[in-house]
């Protein structure tokens, strides 16, 4: 069963080979790109090139719920949503060393609501913008863009041919086929994976919960946990979603899943 784990150890979940992976490509259509220097509010100088780290040991919420009591999990997610919730993800030490309030996009003002964690991931060259040096903040984020975001949090695999179809010579085809090694992603029962669709909020929570080795059974939650108007039980993502709205120590089991033991509030940066 293993021992309980009252857990804050952050955990380096592998190299990144930042010379290779922030090298501008070739512009192409609906690609993201490095920010320029120019019209920035903080040099270039200033991006930090450490290792990115995540949490993985704190099974904290990242998933905060809307003002009427839903989550929404079938809409899609836009960039700076998901700026915020890897921001949460990110280890405490490392967080504090990339943190920031400033960044070089145009439409990324310092009075909107997630300025902190869009500039925060920016100057750890975890996020980019576009060409235009936009970051589009409340534009949808597609399948392809995730895969480039969580991939950069872990080593590249590489593999002999492409994972899908539609995929081959796409700019994200080396994350998306280091992400179908590792296990983190699958396509579509045609072997397609619809690289520039945009990506509900459940398959999201879905992928971040496999990065983070993190996964729960609905007998071994606490019945005091959270719960939300529009988080069916009967819907195959009810318990991925559980496991990221509420924060809890646990332990893990021989099968690679978690028992809850309690269910905690912690202070933490949102």
């Amino acid at each position: 069963m293993g021992n309980p784990k009252i857990c804050n150890e952050i955990v380096d979940i592998g190299a990144h080979e930042f010379p290779q992976e922030s090298e501008p490509e070739p512009p192409e259509p609906n690609k993201p790109e490095p920010h320029s220097s120019k019209k920035s509010r903080h040099k270039k100088s200033n991006l930090v090139e450490l290792e990115p780290k995540l949490n993985k040991e704190d099974h904290f919420a990242y998933i905060i719920g809307y003002e009427d009591n839903t989550v929404r999990p079938e809409n899609n997610i836009t960039r700076g949503e998901v700026a915020a919730i890897f921001f949460r993800l990110l280890g405490p030490e490392y967080r504090e060393t990339i943190k920031s309030y400033e960044n070089n996009f145009t439409d990324v003002e310092p009075n909107i609501w997630c300025n902190k964690h869009i500039s925060t991931l920016a100057k750890g060259n975890i996020i980019l913008g576009y060409p235009d040096n936009t970051f589009k903040p409340n534009k949808y984020i597609t399948r392809a863009e995730l895969a480039a975001i969580v991939s950069r949090f872990d080593k590249l695999e590489e593999r002999e041919s492409s994972a899908f179809a539609d995929v081959k010579g796409h700019w994200v085809e080396k994350y998306i086929d280091s992400a179908v090694e590792k296990g983190w992603i699958n396509g579509y029962p045609d072997g397609t994976f619809k690289p520039d669709n945009f990506i509900k909020r459940a398959e999201v929570v879905n992928l971040i919960n496999k990065v983070l080795g993190r996964k729960v059974r609905r007998e071994n939650m606490l019945p005091n946990r959270k719960k939300y108007d529009d988080l069916y039980e009967d819907k195959w993502y009810y318990e991925a979603f559980e496991e990221a709205i509420n924060s809890h120590i646990y332990e893990r089991l021989e099968d690679g899943s978690e028992r809850w033991l309690e269910l905690i509030n912690p202070d933490i940066e949102m």
